[in-house]
């Protein structure tokens, strides 16, 4: 599989973008029998500047003019944030060997993210001369360009890899509770609200109508405890005084003198000229009563 960009008959030349322009590029020094380091260089130094970009299996690999098939360039493991020349495996390209390589904001640089690392960290330059995987924007614009000066690519480098290791995928397995059922991420789908079973609907009735029963009973033990606050603190008729017969009393028998109001005085306490009048009018009150 190919795609338009890059051309796989072209070797390519990555600018470091720095602020005083692009006028350096990744390059692998002078050549020796094993790579040496990455590292910055003028543009036009050195032969490792050369690099071809080869597009298979919808990523990016990247294999330098010096040392053809034999070496890509990777991450390993065990130093995730240093790139550098790794032996081509026998088995299937290992994730550090894949790039991705997208366009930035500004439309003309270039992004190089790894797969091992994932798109949250990019090859970038630290203090303009160190190459090295970054999360910090800044130091991270690749300018890439066609170096129509360079030799005619190997047919090797232009072979499609026989297998390459492909990232691990996360399976979200559903819970027993929504097996069958549709997927609570829909916001659309009725099917996955909710419902109430018959046995909770009873328990919610039971319970209702508990709870109207201890209402009840509350109201009537208030009202019962209100009704005999108000009996013990009701204020008792006062009694009347012994002096002061019942009236059925009055209608049965004659209220005796002495039980009379001081305010009605006995005939001794007359003086001598009336006490013929009262008595006479004693005798006749007596004899009333008794022709009555």
């Amino acid at each position: 599989m190919t795609s338009t960009f890059p051309d796989q008959d072209a070797y390519y030349i990555l600018s470091f973008d720095s602020s005083d322009g692009p006028f350096s590029d990744l390059s692998l020094g002078s050549k020796t029998n094993d790579p040496s380091p990455l590292e910055i260089k003028d543009i036009n130094s050195v032969s490792t500047e050369n690099w071809h970009i080869f597009f298979d299996h919808g990523v990016y690999f990247l294999r330098n003019y010096e040392y053809s098939t034999g070496w890509i360039l990777g991450l390993e493991d065990k130093d995730e944030a240093t790139p550098r020349m790794l032996r081509m495996p026998e088995s299937a390209v290992p994730l550090g060997m894949q790039w991705n390589l997208t366009r930035w904001e500004d439309g003309n640089t270039w992004k190089l993210t790894n797969r091992l690392l994932g798109e949250d960290r990019w090859l970038g330059v630290v203090n303009d001369k160190e190459p090295s995987m970054m999360v910090s924007i800044e130091g991270s614009h690749w300018t890439v360009m066609r170096n129509r000066g360079a030799p005619q690519v190997d047919s090797k480098l232009k072979v499609s890899f026989s297998s390459i290791e492909s990232p691990p995928q996360i399976t979200k397995h559903p819970s027993p509770s929504n097996t069958g059922a549709a997927s609570s991420n829909s916001p659309d789908c009725p099917a996955s609200s909710p419902t109430i079973s018959a046995g909770a609907i009873a328990g919610i009735t039971v319970g209702g109508i508990a709870l109207l029963a201890l209402v009840q009973l509350a109201i009537f033990c208030l009202f019962k405890r209100r009704r005999s606050q108000y009996n013990s603190q009701k204020t008792l008729l006062p009694e009347y005084p012994a002096t002061v017969q019942h009236r059925r009393q009055h209608d049965s028998q004659q209220i005796p003198l002495s039980e009379y109001p001081a305010a009605v005085q006995r005939v001794s306490d007359f003086p001598p000229q009336r006490k013929d009048q009262i008595e006479l009018h004693q005798g006749d009150h007596q004899r009333a009563e008794l022709s009555g």
